[in-house]
């Protein structure tokens, strides 16, 4: 199965769950995701390929505005409601999590390079 046919099934389901629990999946809003809650996803939703769960979970919990929901004392939720907050060691997950992405993203997308180019008059190259 390739990524792109993952990506379009995981963003199927993000649109149906969102549906059914707008205030758990409000990407405008996020908040912090119960721990535990890919278990409640199986329950919930059963016939849920892995793949498609695994790639929700992981882009709905890598995003920026996620992160930054994930501060230390802010509630957790599940599809029941408020289940605990979000202690020391969950805010420091969240932030490395997104940091780690975005260094990924840094080094598959490096900034190009513009040694070589000719010189523009009044300016010059690094």
């Amino acid at each position: 199965m390739t990524n792109k046919v993952v990506w379009a099934e995981m963003h199927r389901a993000r649109l149906a769950i969102a549906a059914l629990y707008p205030s758990l999946f409000n990407l405008d809003a996020p908040v912090p995701l119960k721990i535990g809650i890919a278990d409640d996803f199986v329950e919930k939703f059963p016939d849920m390929p892995a793949r498609t769960r695994k790639a929700l979970l992981y882009w709905l919990t890598t995003r920026r505005a996620y992160s930054a929901a994930c501060v230390e004392g802010a509630p957790r939720y599940g599809f029941d409601g408020p289940c605990g907050h979000v202690d020391e060691k969950g805010a420091r997950q969240a932030a490395q999590r997104f940091l780690n992405r975005d260094a990924a993203a840094k080094d598959k997308w490096p900034k190009p390079s513009v040694s070589g180019l000719p010189p523009v008059e009044g300016h010059t190259n690094p």
